[in-house]
């Protein structure tokens, strides 16, 4: 386990908002939840076509919001744009918004005390960690892989016609590409489950740090009566490990 550091700050990169449906947001809430136990402050930013609706929810203080807006252009547009240059097309959105990143990260740092922590949700919004890392050499960095990405991928490359199978194989490889280097370089690789990591090992031989896992918020639900056997609860659309449970190192 990881040593609470009340009196540091942490930077989040993420792809998405908090929220309690979609994978995606379940899945950052719950690595959110985690990280005010961890951190004096969270600044949390998200690069999103979408703006957040939810601040109100959340402790007021302790999580400062920023939004980097983008364009969500279809994937066929990310693909064209990236063949001429080594990124994977599922990138190409969160590089297109480094210089606002970049803004978003000095103006934290200008702010704090001691240089923050910086926290990536998801390996392909990590593309801008090699400028982050260039200018702030000092700043710790983890990321925190929602998918084996390249392992998540892969089934294009055997479906559909024959450009589309050899398109996905150029991004494949451009993915492993990505996900190896980042992962190489970051001071702690943390996995969404224990399977993830398993693949980490098998596939790139990256024995990852820990596993930051899906929850449900039991607190929330403490007081809710029961009912009759025939009543289903959807909790989203993702595998949600149950309890509040976490390992990270």
């Amino acid at each position: 386990m990881i040593p609470k550091m009340h009196q540091r700050a942490a930077v989040v990169l993420a792809p998405a908002w908090p929220s309690e449906s979609g994978g995606y947001g379940i899945a950052i809430r719950a690595s959110l939840l985690l990280y005010l136990d961890y951190f004096a402050a969270v600044h949390f930013v998200c690069i999103s076509d979408q703006p957040f609706q939810d601040a109100n929810a959340w402790p007021a203080g302790r999580i400062e919001w920023t939004h980097v807006p983008i364009a969500n252009r279809p994937i066929w547009v990310r693909f064209l744009k990236g063949l001429a240059g080594t990124l994977p097309a599922i990138s190409i959105r969160y590089a297109c918004a480094r210089r606002d990143v970049m803004c978003a990260v000095r103006s934290v740092v200008r702010k704090s005390t001691e240089i923050p922590c910086l926290i990536i949700e998801d390996i392909p919004t990590a593309c801008i960690m090699m400028d982050i890392r260039q200018e702030f050499h000092q700043m710790p960095v983890a990321i925190r892989s929602h998918d084996m990405t390249e392992k998540s991928y892969g089934f294009h490359c055997q479906i559909g016609s024959q450009v589309h199978r050899l398109a996905w194989q150029v991004e494949t490889r451009k993915i492993r590409r990505l996900e190896k280097t980042v992962c190489e370089q970051v001071d702690r690789l943390w996995t969404i489950s224990r399977e993830d990591a398993d693949e980490y090992v098998k596939r790139l031989s990256i024995q990852p740090d820990g596993v930051i896992g899906v929850c449900m918020d039991i607190e929330r639900y403490r007081d809710v009566g029961t009912a009759d056997a025939k009543t289903v609860v959807n909790v989203g659309t993702v595998d949600v490990r149950k309890g509040k449970e976490f390992s990270i190192s």
